[in-house]
């Protein structure tokens, strides 16, 4: 079956069957595939989530009219969209669990894969926690 056959098709649910009977499927309706809108706004809400509490201040402060500031957050969102969809083509052309792990693994192997693992374990949450402890004021 092909992808895009598989993604007009409804998730099933196969309920216990009873002693001694199959039962019959029970279709949910809800489908295996997120959209190309439902990726935005996914993109969005984390963009804006993630920093619009704080970066407005900082972005104001360090350009020269409202409208470069405006184009400062509109070229963030565009470079933030095209990685995520970069992941997208990635993890469609290789649905395997671990992300980036398994990409870098495949692109540059094991030494590179594990680098990143590690980093990302040990070394990229405490630097952010360091960074957010010595924030100006």
């Amino acid at each position: 079956m092909s992808l895009p056959e598989r993604r007009r098709q409804p998730s099933t649910i196969a309920p216990a069957p009873a002693a001694g009977a199959a039962a019959p499927r029970a279709t949910l309706g809800i489908h295996d595939a997120v959209g190309i809108h439902d990726a935005v706004g996914i993109v969005v809400g984390i963009v804006i989530g993630s920093g619009i509490f704080k970066a407005p201040a900082i972005v104001a402060t360090n350009s020269t009219s409202e409208a470069a500031a405006l184009l400062a957050w509109l070229a963030g969102g565009v470079v933030s969209l095209t990685g995520a969809l970069c992941y997208a083509e990635l993890a469609a052309a290789y649905p395997n669990a671990g992300g980036d792990y398994y990409f870098l693994r495949r692109a540059f192997g094991r030494r590179v894969s594990f680098l990143f693992a590690w980093a990302r374990l040990m070394v990229i949450p405490n630097g952010i926690d360091c960074a957010a402890g010595i924030r100006p004021r």
